[in-house]
């Protein structure tokens, strides 16, 4: 359960330092091999040990961090950061956990989404929840609105925004190989999981440095942190969020800013849905309240976290597994959801891809089992001259048919 850089890092410094030990005794095999000069022999000692000694020094900072995270009752004032928290994606899922949650901890929250009916919804009920704090909202779709940036701006205008949690996300209906995916749907995700990121960040940091604090959180996924095949743009995209963060939180270090950025796995939401049964929650995959619960409490301690216990066990698991039985996990959990989400869409049981589709990869050899588990836009189909076109298995003639049928 660490909760780093990154939440397997302590698995591979373990392996740097045995590598160390090792290394140590070889050189103390060579110099007393090659000198019967006792003072080559202890300096060759001296240089393995401080090794060791400064590796070792590295896990147990990151253990230490891991316990802070997951053990520790931490409860963490985002009250501090300012008295508006911003949350994108707010009608569903994560995004309204994080609204809930932060008004149980003392902010008001301004709650951006695409539907009118489900911001009035949900500020009503938050309303009637926490009447003490105020709820703003804005309608706002990042995939098609023209000057989001202006949109934005002038709807936050000068409030004291502490907070800015990025949860909005958009992923592939269906996973398939790239060159099958429908263009509209893979620059629906660039404008979602990447511009809106990068302009929402832009448009509250001038704000935040001023003020000399602030704290920014953005939602990536696991699978941005393993190669992902299949779902290949998503996985890209999500990785640009993660190294956004870290080059804005070193950037805005020195004025009060902090950063975080979130992989989770799966999470109880629409977007999880998409790929499996989410109708109830389970030890890997989370209620949005409990995730954001827990994710909230790493903040200040980890810039960049799962943010679930399990999940980050689950992901040392997986590093630690064996490269072919994780391949093998990775692509039977890859078949898994494809089935999942073609039964969904009406679409034939068996795919036309050639052989097994490969599932998550974590490196060229190994599969992970993880996706995305953030989101409070489910994944939808993608309209298209008033229709709706499903990303299907491209040389499938029934698939072909059944895209047509629903394009007509």
């Amino acid at each position: 359960m660490l909760c780093g850089s990154s939440d397997c890092v302590c698995f591979f410094k373990l392996v740097v330092f045995l590598g160390f030990v090792a290394w140590t005794v070889v050189l103390s095999v060579i110099g007393s091999g090659i000198s019967s000069n006792s003072k080559v022999d202890m300096i060759l000692q001296l240089i393995g040990w401080a090794a060791v000694l400064v590796t070792a020094w590295r896990i147990g900072v990151q253990i230490f961090k891991g316990i802070q995270c997951y053990v520790m009752k931490r409860n963490v004032d985002f009250a501090a950061f300012g008295k508006w928290a911003v949350v994108t994606g707010s009608t569903g899922g994560m995004g309204e956990a994080f609204v809930d949650e932060f008004a149980a901890r003392g902010l008001d929250v301004y709650m951006l989404g695409r539907s009118e009916e489900k911001l009035a919804e949900l500020r009503e009920r938050m309303a009637g929840k926490h009447p003490t704090r105020q709820f703003s909202t804005l309608r706002i779709d990042f995939n098609t609105d023209t000057n989001i940036q202006a949109k934005v701006v002038s709807a936050l205008g000068n409030l004291d925004i502490g907070v800015l949690v990025n949860n909005a996300g958009r992923a592939d209906d269906l996973p398939g190989y790239f060159h099958d995916m429908n263009v509209d749907l893979g620059m629906e995700m660039i404008n979602i999981n990447v511009r809106a990121t990068s302009v929402m960040c832009h448009s509250v940091l001038g704000g935040m440095k001023r003020r000399q604090r602030g704290a920014i959180i953005n939602v990536s996924s696991f699978a941005a942190i393993n190669v992902c095949p299949q779902m290949s743009l998503y996985s890209a995209t999500k990785s640009y969020t993660i190294h956004l963060t870290k080059t804005l939180d070193s950037e805005y270090a020195q004025h009060g800013v902090k950063f975080q950025c979130l992989t989770p796995s799966f999470v109880q939401t629409k977007m999880a849905g998409a790929y499996l049964d989410t109708s109830q929650p389970n030890a890997l995959m989370p209620a949005p309240e409990k995730y954001v619960q827990a994710a909230l409490n790493t903040f200040g301690v980890s810039m960049q976290s799962s943010g679930y216990p399990l999940h980050s066990l689950f992901s040392w698991i997986i590093y630690l597994l064996p490269c072919q039985m994780a391949r093998k996990a990775g692509d039977q959990k890859m078949d898994e959801m494809i089935a999942f989400a073609r039964k969904k869409q009406g679409l034939p049981e068996t795919s036309s891809h050639d052989g097994n589709v490969n599932g998550f990869a974590n490196g060229v050899e190994r599969n992970g089992v993880s996706s995305n588990g953030h989101g409070c836009t489910a994944p939808a189909s993608v309209a298209n001259g008033g229709g709706t076109l499903h990303r299907g298995a491209a040389g499938s003639g029934d698939d072909e048919s059944l895209v047509r049928q629903r394009l007509q």
